[in-house]
């Protein structure tokens, strides 16, 4: 996700010169009956410091992995979108940039140990980058390598990540460090069904998550980002398969310094859906972003402009 948020800041500082057909899992589904009290359906109120109310309906999440066998489809996509006028002295320099990922990739579950998957196979079904950067006439479409290929994944006993094609042999770097990126997790127990509490949550009931758990949603774990304002909170409990859901609001502010004087930041909100069994179902997340200078460029340069960002996945099971 790197060149998604860093690239159009990179190029106004060098103007600048200062720098699933779905399958079922293996896991029964959730039942109805979990939810407790009032309408299961009902939204939170709005405020944001508001408290849950003491009869909202709350539910409790049981934290069922995903077993052997198991298959599901992931797909996911973002977007970025960026217009700036940079201004040094008296000659205005336009930047604009638009850049999108696709991706979708289907991945079963060939073990686990202790509530956690160790070993996977996976087929990248699509992976792609579309981008157009100023003064290209039409936009540029990158597959990535890993398209159209399946490897197995698997967390080793020294902590490390092993990538090899279905026939053992092992792929070029290029691809190890492609699928290392999207399974640095493997190995360890589900984070979002670990941190989720054992007891009810409850609508309007904010719950403490790591920012970094987020970041590592949005595929940004090599970004310098800064997280700067953060809270998740349960806003509903719905429907999804015939399965109980909560859908939590997810806000968030981050930036990221590329270089000196300049800071680039994100105000985002969006929502997290996830399953009774504490599986995440979808992620979504925009907003627009904007180029904050510091005093010492202030009187040498003029930024103006901005972008919008948005990220979403959807995973079936």
């Amino acid at each position: 996700m790197r060149s998604l948020v860093v690239p159009v800041v990179v190029i106004a500082l060098m103007l600048i010169g200062c720098g699933q057909e779905s399958k079922k899992p293996a896991t029964e589904p959730a039942k109805k009956p979990a939810a407790t009290s009032g309408d299961p359906k009902a939204p939170a109120a709005d405020s944001k410091d508001a408290k849950p109310a003491a009869d909202a309906p709350s539910l409790v999440f049981e934290k069922k992995p995903l077993a052997a066998g198991a298959s599901y489809k992931q797909t996911s996509l973002a977007d970025m979108a960026m217009e700036m006028v940079v201004v040094m002295g008296q000659q205005p320099n336009k930047v604009a940039t638009h850049e999108k990922r696709e991706e979708a990739r289907t991945t079963t579950v060939l073990d686990t140990k202790d509530n956690a998957i160790t070993k996977v196979e996976v087929h990248y079904d699509d992976q792609r980058t579309i981008k157009r950067d100023s003064g290209q006439a039409e936009a540029v479409e990158i597959k990535s390598p890993v398209m159209g290929k399946t490897y197995v994944v698997t967390a080793t006993a020294e902590g490390t990540i092993e990538v090899t094609y279905k026939n053992g042999t092992a792929p070029v770097p290029d691809e190890v460090q492609i699928v290392r990126s999207h399974h640095n997790t493997l190995g360890k127990p589900d984070q979002f069904a670990q941190l989720l509490p054992d007891k009810p949550v409850t609508v309007g009931q904010k719950v403490e998550v790591p920012a970094g758990l987020i970041k590592n949603m949005m595929n940004i774990n090599d970004e310098p980002m800064e997280i700067e304002e953060f809270a998740f909170t349960l806003k509903a409990i719905t429907d999804v398969s015939n399965q109980l859901a909560g859908r939590f609001e997810l806000v968030l502010k981050m930036s990221v310094k590329p270089g000196p004087g300049m800071k680039m930041v994100m105000d985002m909100r969006g929502d997290v859906v996830l399953l009774q069994s504490g599986l995440l179902s979808s992620f979504s997340l925009e907003g627009p972003a904007r180029v904050e200078l510091d005093d010492s460029l202030k009187g040498q340069v003029q930024a103006n402009g901005g972008g919008q960002m948005s990220f979403s996945k959807s995973l079936t099971y």
